[in-house]
């Protein structure tokens, strides 16, 4: 049986870069799992509607149904926090998430930065990191070439997507 993704597809995602060894298995296995949790968490979470209204609706129902724990999110806010915070201003990657008009970057900010401390508004503000990180990925914005620097990025997403799939199936 033929792996999902074999050595010839990441051969020639590699070639069509013109880079020997960009994208690995190990990559490749990160995104795969990433694209497949994104499409349960949309669809059955959200569904079939991701936007951030929807997440706010979503956190709501989770804090108000007390299935929101701190701990539960403790480790993906540090995370982002230590890779987006530097002497309480936001470092320039930051910007990088390409945040939309009306993707809520001053709640994420105030979150990251710990002027709001509220644990819905974490977990919000944590589904809106996974959402532009999404959606970066998805529309050929996060460029292939720098997907190293993204697999800690996208490990934690997909442990967020796990955790509110898990809530939101209670």
């Amino acid at each position: 049986m033929e792996s999902i993704h074999t050595v010839n597809e990441i051969e020639w995602i590699n070639n069509h870069l013109q880079s020997n060894g960009l994208i690995d298995m190990e990559q490749v296995q990160c995104i795969s799992s990433f694209s497949l949790l994104w499409n349960l968490f949309e669809g059955h979470v959200c569904g079939q509607n991701a936007s951030i209204r929807n997440f706010e609706n979503i956190t709501k129902n989770l804090d108000e149904k007390g299935l929101l724990v701190r701990k539960d999110f403790d480790i993906y806010l540090s995370y982002y926090r230590d890779r987006y915070v530097s002497g309480g201003k936001m470092k320039s990657i930051f910007n990088g998430l390409r945040f939309r008009p009306n993707d809520r970057k001053d709640l994420v900010e105030n979150v990251l930065l710990g002027k709001d401390d509220n644990l819905s508004n974490i977990v919000l503000s944590l589904l809106i990191i996974v959402y532009r990180l999404k959606n970066n990925l998805f529309h050929g914005i996060k460029s292939l070439y720098n997907i190293n620097d993204q697999l800690d990025n996208f490990r934690k997403a997909n442990r967020i997507l796990m955790k509110i799939v898990e809530l939101a199936k209670i």
